[in-house]
This record gives structure tokens, sequence and C-alpha cells, in this order.
């Protein structure tokens, strides 16, 4: 008999660890609670954002015009005439991304980091560059298009806490790359199961309370979006059912005489994916880890040396033989043998790939030499010293063209911001060898700020 009641307590207890251990898990699942084991796919706050995000990405597709709905068939204008309405539409679809993330947050009991404020700062200020400058004349509308997505990703992800380091460096790179790749694509379905789960807890509640009418209710909900799509399609079809539809709706349906069924079609192709893109950058960057911190290995500095020497000798030789050449160059010039937009613009973009190799390998040296003797710091010090002269070198051709011709065009002065941010990130780099402080970060504020100082500038009207 005692034999037979322990049997039936360790059943009774199994049972009720099963039924506590269910409980739990569904709990998480409804409530949308961040735990180790179970992720918070379906919760109320994940509906929510499921809900939100289709709506920002059809303002999305409709300002890039995927497909053209606002340009032609909704607002019936060409598309130099919708620049200013452009311009509120991407402010409204940033605020609208930028709410979407606080609250997101919020619900997910986290806030954003302090550090967020700052890039939420220079976010707003790209977002107000549109309704505020742009026309069909400003050229620089792409890099400034390219420059909001960019500080929109960097933002979320600072706001979250999912960067690879606590402050920008060098890294900042892998982080956009994890903000328009990794993150999106790696959770693609997640909006779906949202959704999935939205219906779950809509035909659970239908049940549960047992009330024909909420059953009733939820039904038509769910009709709604393939009646309206079963309606169109059946008006593209037969005339006599449009006249029909249109003489028992009167004018509600003028829209309508200007659509067809492939622009429902491509609205829908393009509409999904961007809903999961947004949905999983927004949810990834939540909830998924940010990446460990990983230890930097240091590399035998007789191999650092090694490598860095030969290109150090290599700029040398450059340099001299560039400085002996110049006065050839400028009697070839002055016979008319070549052309100064010829001298002007060899070499240029070449130097500036130099540049831009340079400091790829100081980040990875850098990386690689964590405690970095004096030695190896000289080295590197020389590395950025002939970079900044190369530097130099690209900014007087560039000078002595625009001095030549006597204008400025966006070309030109996007090349010469160019040159001037990595003239101060490598001083800062140079800097930050020998004194501990982040000079990257301030490199990259730099670049950012007096970009946006350029593009506020008015550029048609001195740089055409």
């Amino acid at each position: 008999m005692m034999e037979n009641g322990e049997n039936r307590d360790v059943k009774a207890k199994e049972s009720g660890s099963k039924e506590s251990k269910e409980y739990k898990e569904n709990k998480l699942r409804d409530t949308g609670a961040v735990g180790s084991d179970a992720r918070p796919l379906t919760g109320p706050a994940e509906w929510l954002l499921s809900l939100a995000i289709p709506a920002a990405a059809y303002l999305y597709i409709s300002l890039l015009g995927w497909p053209t709905v606002l340009q032609g068939w909704l607002w019936n204008v060409s598309y130099r005439e919708l620049f200013p309405r452009l311009g509120i539409g991407w402010l409204i679809f940033t605020c609208f991304f930028v709410i979407c993330g606080l609250l997101y947050l919020r619900a997910s009991g986290r806030g954003p980091t302090r550090e967020s404020w700052g890039y939420l700062i220079l976010l707003a200020a790209a977002a107000l560059w549109f309704p505020i400058c742009l026309n069909e004349d400003q050229n620089i509308f792409a890099f400034m298009l390219i420059y909001l997505h960019g500080a929109a990703v960097y933002w979320l992800l600072t706001a979250a806490g999912n960067r690879s380091d606590t402050y920008l460096n060098e890294r900042g790179v892998k982080d956009l790359g994890r903000g328009f790749i990794s993150l999106p694509f790696s959770g693609w379905f997640l909006c779906f199961r949202s959704w999935g789960g939205l219906l779950a807890w809509g035909v659970r509640g239908s049940r549960e309370n047992g009330g024909k009418g909420r059953q009733i209710f939820f039904g038509l909900l769910l009709c709604l979006p393939v009646f309206f799509l079963m309606a169109v399609i059946l008006m593209m079809a037969d005339d006599y059912f449009f006249f029909f539809v249109e003489n028992i709706c009167s004018g509600l349906f003028d829209l309508f005489e200007q659509w067809n069924f492939m622009s429902v079609i491509f609205t829908l192709m393009f509409l999904i994916p961007v809903t999961c893109y947004l949905y999983s950058l927004v949810y990834n960057a939540v909830h998924k880890d940010a990446p460990r911190a990983v230890s930097r290995k240091q590399v035998p500095e007789t191999i650092l040396v090694s490598f860095l020497i030969p290109l150090l000798l290599l700029y040398l030789i450059f340099f001299g033989v560039r400085l002996a050449g110049i006065s050839g160059a400028m009697e070839n010039i002055a016979r008319g043998e070549i052309y100064v937009s010829t001298y002007a613009r060899e070499g240029f973009f070449e130097l500036c790939a130099v540049a831009a190799v340079n400091l790829c390998v100081f980040s990875l040296v850098g990386w690689f030499s964590p405690q970095a003797g004096k030695g190896l710091r000289l080295l590197l010090s020389g590395l950025c010293a002939e970079t900044i002269a190369f530097i130099v070198l690209a900014f007087s051709k560039m000078w002595y063209y625009i001095s030549t011709y006597g204008s400025f065009t966006l070309k030109r002065a996007l090349c010469c911001w160019l040159l001037l941010t990595l003239l101060v990130l490598f001083v800062m780099m140079t800097v930050q060898l020998w004194r501990r402080f982040r000079g990257v970060r301030i490199g990259v504020w730099f670049g950012c700020i007096t970009f946006l100082m350029l593009a506020y500038s008015n550029l048609p009207a001195w740089a055409p």
C-alpha cells in the first residue's frame, strides 16, 4: 500500500510539473515576455507591430515608386510635381519607423540607450531635409536617401543595445551590414508567424467565450481583405459588373478607373517582402543577442612590422617620384601637351582608393595588436601620416581643377567633403594611438554633421 501511495505521489508531481511547465510556456507566449527558452513570437506587442508595419511598408514602396501607385494612378501627376509630397512622405515614414521602434522596445520591457538619442538627432535632421529642401533640382537626393537608411538602421541597433561594441568604432561597418542584411533576413517569416498567432488568439477567444456575435465579427474581419481583393479583380474582369458597382457606390470608386489587375498584383509583390523585411529588422534588433565580444588575439609584433614596412617604403618611393615629376607636368601643361582637367583627374580616384585601403590596414593591424608596442605604434603613425599626404595630394589636384575652371559641381563638392572627412578621421586615429580616446567616433560624427551641413546649404545655388 505504501508503494502504491508513493507511486501515485510521484505521478502526481510529474503531471503537476508538466502542467506548470505548459502553463509557463503558454504565459510567455501569450504575454510576450522575454525568456531564455521561449521567444515572444506571438505576443500582443508582436501582433500590434505586425499590424502597423504593413502601413509603413506601403508608404515606403509608394515613395520609391514600386510600383508607381502614387505617381500616376493615385494622384495623376508627373514625377517632378511629386517632390514636395515625397518630402513629407519620407518624414512621415521616418517618424512612423522611430515610433514603432520605441514602442516595441517599451513593450518588451526595455528602453532606448542613452547614446541612441544623439543618433536620433542625426536621423531627425536627415528626415527634415526632405520636406524642407527637396525639389527637382536637388541632385543630392540619392545620397540623402542612402544616408537616411543608414542613420535609421544604426539608430535602431544603438537604441536596442545590439551593436558589436558599446561605442562607435571600426566595427560600425559590421553593424550596418548586420542591420541591412543579417537581421532582416534571419527571421523572414516572423511576421507571418505573428499574424498566425493573432489569428489563433482570436479563434481561441471565440471558442472560450462562446459568443456567436464575436465569432461572426471575427469571421467578417478575416473576410474583408479577400472580399475587397476579389471585388477589384471581378470589376477589372467585367465591365457590366464594374458599372453595376459604380452605380451603387456612386463616386466612391473613381479611384478604380485608373487601377488595373496588374497594379494590385505588383503592389502585393512588393508589399509583402518589404513588410517581412521591416518586421524582422525591428524584431531581431530588439530580441536577438548582440555579437559577443571577441577576444582580440595578439599577433606577434614581428609579423605586423614586416607587413607594414614594405607598404611604407612603397609610399615613400611614390612620393619621391611624384615630387620629381611636378615641374615636368607644369611644363607640359604650359606647352599645351596635356590639359589641366586631364592632369587633375589623373590618379585622383586611385589616391582615394589608397586612402580607403590604408584605413582597412590600420583597423586590421590595430585589431590584432591590442597591446602594441612603441615601435608598432610609430609605424602605424607613419602609415597615417603617409595617408594624410595622399589625401592632401588628391585635394590639391581637385582644388587645381576647381580654380582653373572656376566652379563647383555636386561631384566636386562631395569629393572635397570625402577628402576632408578622411583627413579628420586619420588625424583622430593617429592621436588615438598615443592617447586613450575614441577618435573614430569623432571622425564619423564629423563626417555626418558636415554632410548634413552640405545638404542643407542649398547645393543647386552654388554647386549645380
